[in-house]
Order: C-alpha cells, then sequence, then structure tokens
C-alpha cells in the first residue's frame, strides 16, 4: 500500500472507490462530498432491470432519468422540479440499482439510499420538498410500461396486467440504442442538462 495510505492500515470493508477514485466511506456519509461526474458516469453505466435485457441491449438509470426530465420539463414543470426528478435516482450511482421487487424486503438498503439521496440533494442544493415527492414517484413507477414496450415487447402485457390501475403508460418514446458509445453520450448530456439547470460541483 503506498500514496496517501502509506503507514496506514486500510480496509475496504465499508468503502467504495468510485470512477474519479474518490473513497466513500458509508459510516461517514454525512460529511460525504459527492462529485457530479461521478454520479454521471456511474448512472451511465449501470443497466435498470437488473441485467434482465437482452445482451445486446444497455438501457441506463441515466437515460431512464433524463426520460423522466424530459417528461416533467416539457408538461412545463419548475425548474425545482425538474432537478429532483434529474436526481430521483442518484443514490443509485454509489448504492448500484437495486429491484423494486429485492428492494421492498430490504430495510436497511432503503434507509441508506434516503440518507445518501438526501445528502446528494443536500450538496447540490435540490429541494428536499421533492426528494420523495408522490408526483416523481408515480411518472417514475408508469414509465415502466413503456421502458418496458419498448425494451421487453414480449412482456409488455405482463407487466400490464401486474400494475395498479392507476398506473399507465406516459407515452414517452425511449431511446433504444445497441451500441457502447451510447453509454459516453448519455454521460455527456446529463451533464448538459446539469448545466443548464445550474447544478455543478461548487
Amino acid at each position: 500500500i503506498c500514496g496517501p495510505f502509506l503507514g496506514r492500515r486500510v480496509t475496504m470493508s465499508g468503502l467504495l472507490a468510485t470512477h474519479s477514485g474518490e473513497l466513500i466511506d458509508f459510516s461517514k456519509i454525512a460529511v460525504t462530498k459527492f462529485k457530479l461526474d461521478d454520479i454521471a458516469h456511474h448512472l451511465s453505466n449501470i443497466c435498470r432491470y437488473g441485467g434482465f435485457l437482452d445482451f445486446n441491449l444497455h438501457y441506463s438509470v441515466a437515460r431512464h432519468s433524463i426520460h423522466l426530465y424530459d417528461y416533467v420539463r416539457q408538461l412545463g414543470f419548475c425548474e425545482e422540479f425538474q432537478k429532483a426528478t434529474l436526481f430521483h435516482d442518484a443514490g443509485e450511482a454509489y448504492l448500484g440499482d437495486l429491484l423494486s421487487a429485492v428492494k421492498a424486503y430490504c430495510k436497511d438498503y432503503k434507509m441508506l439510499e434516503k440518507e445518501v439521496s438526501h445528502r446528494i440533494f443536500n450538496q447540490y442544493n435540490i429541494s428536499q420538498h421533492f426528494i420523495e415527492h408522490s408526483v416523481i414517484s408515480h411518472i417514475d413507477k408508469c414509465i415502466v410500461l413503456d421502458e418496458v414496450l419498448a425494451l421487453r415487447p414480449r412482456h409488455y402485457q405482463l407487466f400490464r396486467d401486474v400494475s395498479p390501475v392507476d398506473v399507465y403508460p406516459l407515452g414517452v418514446d425511449i431511446v433504444v440504442d445497441y451500441s457502447v458509445s451510447d453509454k459516453e453520450k448519455t454521460y455527456s448530456e446529463f451533464l448538459q442538462i446539469c448545466k443548464s439547470l445550474g447544478i455543478s460541483d461548487r
């Protein structure tokens, strides 16, 4: 062990090394400083649906977030609401995208996800009022039907049958890109939207 850890005993238990090389200590999450570049990079790399998509398809959490952001922007929601929508899954940049069906049984994970999300919202001056807003939660459930129709069409009716009656497709045109370069495109687009909304590392 060398560099900044020379002479120190280091354990990786409870630590996460981000793409930029930052160490995140979940036991000290209250004093953690996040990086926008890491958030955009990680979310662009994380594929939704727990690996259930076809081998040649990558649909990232970042692309999902951009679609929801575009949806609320086109509906005329205020800028603060747009920020919260874009960042509604930002905690997953550090925790991964745990399937909702599994997350329901993981109370500790849900508490940690809430805390990480709270800290990210606080660092980037995004209103905490929107962190669990019912509208964001609702459209987040609805867009699943749009995504399944585009990404897993043979399973669409299955998802439709088990969805609550108030969950319906939003009519979002889901972008399906089979190329690896889409990760970089999504990463750049996510950061560009952040810039347009005044979200930055200060």
